[in-house]
């Protein structure tokens, strides 16, 4: 029996209006997720928690580990594209994600998503009026892109660090590798 997780969260930065192109998220022990999205701004505040109205289906049992017994893949990275959504859902803008998640093992007591970002499709920059100056329209254009900059920053930042720290546990188990064998030949 597929258990669901107590606590779903609304997650979505800054909370304006966005068409979500791709979802990316470290897994931690859970085995599948569903996903809903709402574009009604009520439908994220409303006090029961459990009340599915106004949110659509965005993804639906999707899974992230084979076997959720096993640890193998319960700490990859996923990114979920607009390719995985479920057919129907639109390209409305959404204000909240909600995410649900599963898992029917007994070992994980605790199941999470980790380093959860949002990626959006670009804002069409509206073509400056006569009345307006070209300096207005290129601050225009460099706030959009400092936005999108700033999304992918935080998730090449996180990839970063894990990449780093997985080459400097290789760097010191070879460095205790030669170390054992350097004494070994001096003791001869």
């Amino acid at each position: 029996m597929w258990q669901l997780s107590t606590e779903s969260k609304d997650r979505l930065p800054g909370r304006s209006p966005t068409r979500i192109a791709r979802i990316v998220f470290r897994n931690s022990f859970c085995s599948r997720i569903t996903i809903r999205a709402t574009t009604e701004r009520g439908a994220s505040t409303r006090k029961e928690k459990d009340n599915l109205d106004g949110w659509k289906l965005l993804l639906k049992d999707y899974t992230l580990m084979k076997d959720p017994h096993v640890e193998t893949e319960s700490q990859h990275w996923h990114s979920v594209s607009q390719s995985d959504f479920v057919t129907g859902f639109s390209d409305d803008p959404v204000v909240a994600v909600r995410f649900f998640l599963y898992q029917p093992s007994v070992n994980w007591k605790i199941i999470t998503l980790k380093n959860i970002g949002f990626f959006t499709f670009a804002t069409a920059t509206p073509a400056p009026s006569k009345n307006a100056s070209n300096v207005q329209a290129q601050i225009a254009k460099s706030k959009a892109v400092s936005t999108q900059i700033a999304s992918l920053s935080s998730v090449g930042q996180e990839l970063f660090v894990t990449c780093k720290s997985f080459g400097v546990l290789q760097e010191s188990q070879w460095k205790r590798r030669s170390a054992s064998s350097g004494s070994g030949a001096n003791a001869k």
